[in-house]
């Protein structure tokens, strides 16, 4: 209904990537709050997320309503929990989606992406399928340095005046890349999973450009 009213459409690129597994681990880069919902209109999915984002007045109760999970980085004991919710919804048939750069970015680069999350994979050995999202136009045009603050999110900016603007623009365009699934190995580390997906992400990823 959202990307209804706003007009959004989503270029679905490598959807044999997307239908070669039954489920899997999900991971891709970050822009904006409008990724979760690109995302679960391609695939239903349940969402990973930070407890700051739980406390952000408005998105908050959203992501709440949409079933999220927060997990608390900061805290060695509530994560190990958090991973093992992960892998028994991994092992139960669902599709997880995470984005481990562990905040939104203003689309010039990728950032590090985190290993905790990725040990969920290896444990319930299923598949990380790696996933890029890449806006392509705002309203009439195409998303560039000039515009591109009306739809990522990132940083100190306020949500609710941010969606009042993006609603105003309207029309949005997306890419959503689908890459080769990895199999984590028995023994790999989860570091190299990461390093792995964030390879194949940015080997589709256009940054933000003038």
């Amino acid at each position: 209904m959202v990307l209804l009213t706003l007009g959004g459409r989503t270029n679905i690129i490598g959807n044999e990537n997307l239908k070669s597994e039954p489920n899997g681990l999900f991971a891709g880069n970050h822009l904006s709050y409008m990724d979760v919902m690109f995302i679960a209109s391609t695939v239903p999915s349940c969402f990973v997320t930070s407890v700051e984002i739980k406390e952000t007045p408005g998105l908050g109760h959203i992501c709440q309503m949409a079933g999220c999970l927060f997990v608390e980085r900061r805290s060695r004991t509530s994560l190990a929990k958090e991973i093992g919710e992960l892998q028994e919804g991994l092992e139960r048939g669902l599709n997880v989606a995470i984005f481990p750069e562990a905040t939104s970015t203003n689309g010039e680069q990728i950032l590090r992406f985190r290993r905790p999350l990725f040990l969920s994979a290896g444990q319930a050995q299923k598949k990380v399928i790696p996933m890029c999202l890449n806006y392509r136009k705002l309203g009439s045009e195409p998303v560039t340095l000039k515009n591109r603050d009306s739809i990522f999110w990132y940083g100190d900016m306020p949500f609710v005046p941010h969606l009042w603007e993006l609603c105003a623009k309207g029309n949005i365009e997306v890419d959503l890349h689908f890459l080769l699934p990895i199999q984590p190995g028995a023994e790999e580390d989860p570091g190299e999973v990461a390093a792995r997906a964030q390879a194949a992400v940015e080997s589709v990823f256009r940054p933000v450009k003038s």
